[in-house]
């Protein structure tokens, strides 16, 4: 499938979760909720269309460039040979092309792959952080962070925005339970980011979750990074599908919450 039927296909599904949201929400849980998610794309990244080699280990010591479809390339860190390297190659349950995580009991560094400095300073108003991730053991958690860059400053506001941890459980911001996971499946998730109120509203595999608060200082999304930490356990896991984009909020309307699922 070509990037733009395939961007085409996420944006119905955004907005389709944000009509849901929007017939669902129960207040005063949520101020405002998505509307319309059809905004400026600023990251997308499929790895289908990458111009790094597939089907290959990308194992040379330090960073890894990995191309982008939309909003600049990505850096692809901490790689110690055929120890924690990185793969580009189809997944479990997809036909086309996905970025592959592997980290052996010998590896001394956190995977991770990073997009920085978004923006003059950063990303303000009202976005929706996506991604697709296939875990094929609970060895080892994952994270998802977001940075947000503070006003006047150079320093950053770092915030795993998600986590599946080695139990099972997926974890929000706070660290709070909010859902499982099971290790061989997918995990889609949708989070709405509204900078301004300081809140993430969570969707994993369509279903709504839970709705979380950032700090005080947080303002805008300036770097998107993607960790698999180390712990002396083997593990494995593929990303896809990577993306930024803006959304319009309209003010929430009141009914069961519980019936939010596809």
């Amino acid at each position: 499938m070509g990037v733009s039927m395939k961007l085409k296909c996420r944006k119905f599904l955004l907005c389709f979760l944000s009509l849901l949201l929007i017939l669902s929400m129960a207040p005063p849980a949520f101020a405002s909720t998505p509307q319309d998610t059809s905004g400026k794309v600023h990251v997308y990244t499929s790895f289908e269309s990458s111009a790094n080699v597939k089907d290959q280990n990308l194992s040379s010591t330090g960073t890894v460039n990995i191309t982008g479809d939309i909003g600049g390339n990505w850096g692809a860190y901490s790689s110690e040979g055929e120890n924690n390297f990185y793969r580009i190659e189809q997944a479990p349950d997809r036909e086309d092309y996905s970025l592959k995580f592997v980290t052996t009991s010998s590896a001394t560094k956190h995977l991770n792959i990073g997009r920085f400095n978004l923006g003059a300073s950063g990303i303000s108003g009202n976005l929706v952080f996506e991604a697709s991730a296939y875990l094929k053991d609970r060895n080892l958690e994952r994270r998802f962070q977001l940075r947000s860059l503070n006003l006047g400053s150079t320093a950053t506001t770092d915030r795993d925005v998600i986590i599946f941890a080695t139990n099972g459980n997926i974890l929000d911001v706070n660290r709070n339970v909010i859902g499982q996971y099971q290790p061989n499946t997918w995990q889609n998730f949708n989070i709405f980011v509204d900078n301004e109120k300081k809140t993430l509203t969570y969707f994993v595999n369509d279903k709504y979750l839970s709705v979380a608060n950032l700090p005080d200082n947080w303002s805008n999304v300036r770097s998107l990074l993607v960790y698999q930490f180390k712990n002396g356990n083997p593990g494995e896991m593929y990303v896809d599908d990577i993306m930024l984009s803006e959304y319009v909020p309209v003010t929430g309307v009141s009914t069961d919450k519980d019936s939010l699922e596809i």
